[in-house]
């Protein structure tokens, strides 16, 4: 997970886990991680994986994985005291 932490708590913060047996992916997938807030926000997310690299690969199989990611954000504004 990431390792950059905020010095307050985020307003809003979600974690889950995953675990699986095996895991085959047909396609490598596109994925992405978007924050939107006004007038402005900080946010941050990360993840933790175990046996199953950040680049998978199509057609190979992944045994006993666990990933555990988190996401979470915070109204600047209401940080800075406006």
């Amino acid at each position: 997970m990431s390792e950059k932490r905020s010095r307050r708590r985020p307003d809003i913060e979600l974690t889950a886990s995953v675990k699986a047996d095996g895991l085959r992916f047909r396609e490598v997938p596109k994925t992405e991680v978007r924050f939107f807030g006004e007038p402005g926000h900080e946010s941050e997310s990360g993840s933790r994986r175990t046996n199953l690299p950040e680049a998978v690969e199509p057609d190979v199989t992944y045994r006993d994985i666990q990933v555990d990611h988190r996401l979470a954000a915070s109204d600047a504004a209401e940080r800075d005291g406006t």
